[in-house]
């Protein structure tokens, strides 16, 4: 009987005659270039991870869960493979928490500022109709 052979059982290890892997995979020293683009990519990831430990940390606190922070927080790290890289130069740190805290807060302010102009707005049509 024929060995049936399956194309996507591949098995990958991380054994030194493992011929899908170089030796250049284990001396490879992260750039800038590259911290900070996997900056951006981490930082991105951080947004909903903030908010998802937030609540969980909350739920903690208020005793509704027991070690809810601790498991968001590892599933966020399987989930984010670019913080490991991220953090290994200044770059990739820097450009991971501005753009954690910078699109949100970029986003709020949009909308603050939406808010204050309809405001406004409103206040002066207000004033307006007891002047006449």
């Amino acid at each position: 009987m024929a060995e049936s052979f399956d194309p996507f059982d591949i098995n990958i290890s991380n054994s030194p005659l493992d011929p899908l892997k170089t030796d250049a995979e284990d001396n490879h020293e992260v750039s800038q270039i590259e911290a900070a683009l996997a900056g951006v990519a981490s930082g991105v990831l951080k947004i909903p991870e903030g908010f998802v430990s937030l609540g969980a940390e909350l739920m903690d606190a208020f005793e509704l869960t027991e070690n809810a922070a601790a498991k968001v927080e590892q599933v966020f790290d399987t989930i984010n493979p670019f913080e490991e890289i991220a953090e290994q130069r200044a770059a990739g740190k820097i450009v991971e928490a501005l753009v954690s805290i910078g699109v949100p807060a970029a986003a709020g302010a949009k909308i603050a500022s939406k808010l204050a102009t309809k405001a406004l707005k409103a206040r002066k049509r207000h004033v307006c109709k007891f002047k006449r």
